[in-house]
């Protein structure tokens, strides 16, 4: 059997002068991989999600708000509503939306940072929880 002879480019290095956006299809890996390698760095840089884990920016937040929550002694009942602690936190970092200020805060339920208050009927408030002391280290 005859065999076909593919062509080389050996010592030509093939350039491509082609700006990507990340929209357009990627091109062909085997003929074109420089072209490739730039097309998915535009890919890349373009839906590259924000690095900050939101648990870390958002717990800090919520630590601060409950303790000058506590910290208010005309209050009767310690605590904050989930929905007014989400608002609270949209204000200082309105870059954060309330599904990641909600998935934080449920992970701080998770975790028994915090909990929730059941001696009301009708608000579900959020309270220190049994391993508040553990994670939050007060003056």
């Amino acid at each position: 059997m005859g065999g076909v002879k593919a062509t080389q480019n050996k010592g030509r290095k093939m350039t491509n002068k082609v700006k990507y956006t990340g929209e357009e299809n990627a091109p062909c890996w085997n003929s074109d991989r420089e072209g490739w390698y730039s097309w998915f760095s535009a890919f890349a840089n373009r839906y590259k999600k924000d690095s900050r884990n939101s648990f870390s920016v958002v717990y800090p937040e919520v630590v601060k708000l409950l303790q000058e929550n506590y910290s208010n002694d005309s209050k009767r009942v310690k605590g904050i509503g989930r929905r007014v602690m989400i608002g609270l936190v949209k204000e200082k970092m309105p870059e954060l939306n309330s599904g990641r200020i909600s998935r934080a805060i449920n992970k701080c339920l998770q975790m028994q940072i915090l909990e929730l208050h059941h001696q009301t009927k009708t608000k579900k408030l959020l309270i220190k929880g049994q391993y508040w002391k553990t994670y939050v280290k007060e003056n």
